[in-house]
């Protein structure tokens, strides 16, 4: 604390300079899940001793103190919806744009409030920029060509085990790279061990939008070890960070927070399975084949493995389709004769999870062939 007689213009420049860290700290909290704000002699006490202030800050603690601020913007989105005669269920996309859609915790109360997964496909950072720039040239005449720009087109994460009502559930899919987010980009995230004696970890990093970690695919894995608590009696904690650059190269890096460990390993974006929207599209690629299954179907049901009164229409055209890609493609028939017998396998069982699962397998088979 100052004393009385201090100059106030030095208050006013420990403000200023205040400031500054902590607008630099909240930019660091949108991608790593600690900051360290350290600035030296900031102010002086009343013997003229110099004060620094030198603090961490968690994501956590930021997030707690800006709730009632991302509450409100929650409330100004229904007002504008409302006044535009609109519900959550009637949008398509929802565009970010501004620094503050960076931070984490609005991405997830934007996505739990509307079940829309936020986009950002322009430069949060640089979008107003851009629009008036847009806007300028529009309006001075200037021809303007199409504005391109990179994102991940699938989520980047690691697996990991929650605790739901009391009880440990494994194979849970964090994610740390949200899909449509502009590349180059960089996030990270703080982890827990599960016991306090726990002396190791295993990353497996996984590129997907299932929330069971396993069932998206499995871009690398690496085992940390020699872990340290932080203090007697706690779990250790490891900072996960992923930086994904320009060429679909995903950095990996780890940082135990007791020992200062570090372990590091860099994967390669994976072709992964298809979405369910790109499903949906290859499903429907099947309805000119349907179309003509009452005049093929007796040629067809004599060579069936199994009897066509047991698959439904669209099984029945996917397993048609295969079988004729397999007589063509002699290089791939193998790949395509076990994927339709498991198909097949999964009708014999009366699954229709398994049967879900096995057509979707089937299909995108098929759609990595056609892409070839």
């Amino acid at each position: 604390m100052q004393d009385h007689g201090a100059d106030p213009r030095d208050d006013r420049r420990a403000l200023a300079r205040l400031t500054r860290a902590a607008e630099a700290a909240k930019i660091t909290l949108s991608s790593q899940p600690f900051a360290r704000v350290r600035e030296e002699y900031l102010l002086s006490d009343e013997t003229g001793r110099p004060l620094h202030l030198d603090v961490e800050i968690a994501r956590s603690e930021f997030e707690h103190l800006i709730e009632d601020l991302l509450e409100g913007t929650l409330e100004s989105l229904d007002a504008a919806l409302r006044d535009a005669g609109l519900t959550a269920e009637d949008l398509d996309h929802i565009l970010f744009v501004g620094g503050s859609t960076r931070i984490p915790l609005v991405w997830n109360l934007v996505h739990e409030h509307t079940s829309i997964e936020p986009e950002t496909a322009v430069n949060p950072d640089e979008a107003v920029a851009l629009g008036a720039a847009v806007q300028a040239a529009i309006i001075a005449g200037e021809p303007l060509e199409a504005i391109l720009v990179d994102v991940t087109p699938h989520s980047l994460g690691i697996a990991v085990v929650e605790w739901e009502f009391g009880q440990l559930v494994p194979d849970r899919y964090n994610v740390l790279i949200h899909r449509n987010t502009t590349i180059p980009t960089s996030r990270s995230e703080v982890y827990t061990a599960i016991y306090p004696d726990q002396t190791s970890i295993r990353i497996e990093i996984y590129q997907g939008e299932h929330p069971v970690a396993s069932q998206n695919t499995l871009l690398g894995e690496f085992l940390f070890d020699q872990l340290r608590p932080e203090a007697p009696g706690e779990p250790p904690r490891v900072t996960v960070q992923f930086d994904f650059d320009i060429d679909g190269i995903l950095h990996v890096s780890a940082v135990d927070r007791g020992s200062g460990k570090k372990a590091h390993t860099t994967v390669q974006a994976a072709h992964t399975q298809l979405t369910a929207a790109e499903i949906g599209s290859a499903r429907e690629s099947l309805d000119l084949l349907m179309s003509v299954l009452d005049d093929d179907e007796a040629e067809d049901d004599e060579d069936a493995p199994i009897a066509t009164s047991d698959l439904d229409r669209e099984t029945f055209a996917l397993l048609t389709r295969a079988r004729r890609v397999a007589d063509r493609d002699k290089a791939h028939a193998a790949a395509l004769q076990q994927a339709i017998a498991n198909l097949e396998s999964g009708v014999r069982s009366g699954n229709p999870d398994q049967v879900e699962l096995e057509s979707d397998a089937l299909l995108e088979l098929l759609y990595n062939l056609e892409e070839e």
